[in-house]
């Protein structure tokens, strides 16, 4: 039995609450009432039809107009009587009571908030047991410190983890995971590879060791089966043993599919979850494996369209860098490779895996890396993980040379070559030099790179999607890579990159350094214009993206989540870069 204190508990229902409040207030789903000074209400109904009241402290922000709330107590006064609000459910209910002109909310979202609260009450105690120390940690152990999604409210649902799996491959326990690997009839998976000159066994026994490949091989052959008429097919361990193999019962009676068991190899989950690090050796690829559980927006399996394009999206990123000087030369942009995909075409994309670059192969001698969602989790006494290089540096002339190496690079691959990345901070990592920035590496392309053909500067380099898959071929603009507009490409660029990443990371930096977020944006502002000045040929362009405009849509995150839909359309909200311009 879990023994979980106090402190645990009250801070995951404080936190769970507040990000489901200033999501929810965000998007205009409720409209809170200013009471007194950073003091605001929000009214309900409770179930024998009497008003209740919840009382918060929050404040607005100059990041995108968010009212934040303070990390205090959210109150539920009722009948006279105010008392901490810890029941989510019935918040649900009673803010969005059955006389309400919305949907009903969604059973689904109150079970994923429950597993959110869960999951976070372990961390929380785990955490209290096992104290965050920095020094020393390496990539693999910082791919693994986050406090999870800062805005999205099931931030930790996971649904379909017991509590013991989530302690076994979730990346804040920094657990050790082996893969499963099946043997799959070569007529029902579809691969593809950068390296063409390889088949796909070939490209796999670059990635486990000799040992393993022989005991893959002699595991066909005590079967009386040929090992050319199979291809290996690393498949997640909770996959097989709670979705796969239930499910492929009748493929494995008929040898179509092979368990061939569990490897040797380590690795650690990042993030994602469903993405691996592997720790037997620092410079072997990354696995992405299909998880089929539901995590923040979405189902974790991967799409078997999105699988087979994987390397050719890399190649193209790569061709358009290597034409330009700024990118290649300049600021060195790396571009972490998703080198190879499979899919075990019968399960729908439930067994699929993509193996990417590591960032060890591209690190020279001094550098490190740091993944950016790592960049605000604290230490045992408070501290984020950036803390000293503020101090060593400044934060003034650090955050600088950050927006510089690594944030400006990803606004020039949109406005000199009109593409653009789903650069959140779980897919940009920092390369630094004793804290100091020097340049960064991007990851995860495969369903994550948008352009518009006619802002596209090399059109001749797009790969042919539909060759490579036939859905691509049945898409329409919006449906995949191709947009239908350049503002498709522009509301990427402020949900991903400059409100969920830098957005986020400047209100962190605030609170903890009693900064103005508006000074910052102003760094943000400058930098954007002493681009543009180094750059005049991109003034056309850069004016055709109205990178300051006034105001702007964010995504609608948890309505999506909340009604099954988006029930009321994206707020337009003040950007904070057109705010400081015209200071």
């Amino acid at each position: 039995m879990t023994v979980v204190h106090l402190e645990a508990l009250n801070g995951a229902h404080r936190r769970v609450l507040r990000q489901l409040l200033e999501s929810l207030i965000f998007e205009g789903v409720v409209m809170p009432f200013q009471r007194k000074e950073q003091v605001y209400c929000i009214h309900g109904i409770d179930f024998e039809g009497k008003q209740v009241i919840y009382e918060f402290a929050a404040r607005k922000r100059f990041t995108f107009g968010m009212l934040r709330l303070h990390d205090q107590p959210i109150l539920r006064e009722s009948r006279g009587v105010r008392e901490e609000a810890v029941n989510i459910s019935l918040f649900l209910d009673e803010v969005f009571h059955k006389k309400s002109s919305f949907n009903v909310v969604q059973s689904s979202f109150y079970e994923e908030l429950e597993r959110t609260l869960v999951n976070e009450i372990l961390y929380r105690e785990y955490r209290s047991l096992n104290p965050q120390r920095f020094d020393g940690a390496t990539l693999a152990e910082l791919e693994c410190r986050s406090e999870g999604h800062p805005y999205h409210p099931c931030f930790r649902s996971r649904i379909g983890f017991s509590d013991e799996d989530n302690f076994a491959y979730s990346p804040e326990y920094e657990p050790d995971v082996t893969v499963f690997w099946l043997a799959a009839i070569n007529e029902d998976v579809v691969w593809s590879l950068n390296i063409l000159k390889l088949g796909w066994n070939e490209f796999i026994q670059t990635t486990i060791s000799s040992s393993e490949k022989d005991r893959f091989i002699a595991c066909l052959k005590e079967m009386q089966l040929n090992p050319d008429r199979y291809c290996y097919v690393p498949v997640h361990p909770w996959q097989w043993e709670h979705y796969l193999k239930p499910s492929c019962i009748e493929a494995v009676e008929q040898l179509r599919l092979i368990p061939l068991g569990s490897s040797s190899t380590i690795y650690t989950p990042q993030q994602s979850i469903r993405t691996l690090s592997c720790r037997s050796s620092a410079p072997s690829p990354d696995l992405k494996l299909s998880i089929h559980i539901m995590n923040t927006s979405s189902l974790r399996d991967l799409s078997i369209h999105s699988v087979a394009a994987a390397p050719a999206v890399s190649g193209w990123l790569q061709a358009v860098v290597d034409r330009d000087f700024y990118l290649k030369e300049e600021v060195r942009l790396i571009l972490l490779h998703e080198l190879a995909g499979i899919s075990y075409v019968p399960s729908g994309g439930a067994a699929s895996g993509i193996w990417r670059e590591s960032i060890h192969s591209y690190l020279e001698n001094g550098e490190e890396a740091a993944p950016f969602h790592a960049f605000m989790t604290r230490d045992a006494d408070g501290q984020p993980f950036i803390h000293a290089w503020f101090v060593q540096y400044g934060l003034d002339k650090w955050f600088r040379e950050w927006l510089r190496t690594s944030i400006i690079p990803v606004v020039h691959l949109l406005v000199a070559r009109g593409i653009v990345l789903e650069s959140h901070a779980q897919n940009m990592i920092m390369i630094h030099r004793d804290g100091w920035p020097v340049r960064v590496a991007l990851r995860d392309f495969h369903e994550g790179v948008e352009y518009f053909a006619p802002f596209l500067t090399d059109p001749d380099l797009v790969p042919d999607f539909a060759q490579i898959h036939p859905l691509y071929g049945e898409g329409e603009p919006g449906d995949y890579f191709e947009m239908p507009t350049l503002g498709s490409l522009q509301e990427m660029m402020i949900d991903a990159l400059w409100f969920m990443n830098v957005g986020y990371f400047i209100m962190n930096i605030a609170d903890q350094y009693s900064i103005e977020e508006r000074a910052l944006w102003h760094i943000v502002v400058n930098e954007l214009e002493a681009y543009g000045e180094r750059h005049p040929e991109l003034g056309p362009r850069l004016d055709a993206l109205d990178l300051f405009a006034s105001d702007c849509e964010i995504e609608a995150l948890a309505q999506k989540k909340l009604f099954g839909t988006v029930q009321l359309p994206p707020r337009r909200v003040v950007n904070p870069l057109h705010a400081c311009k015209v200071e």
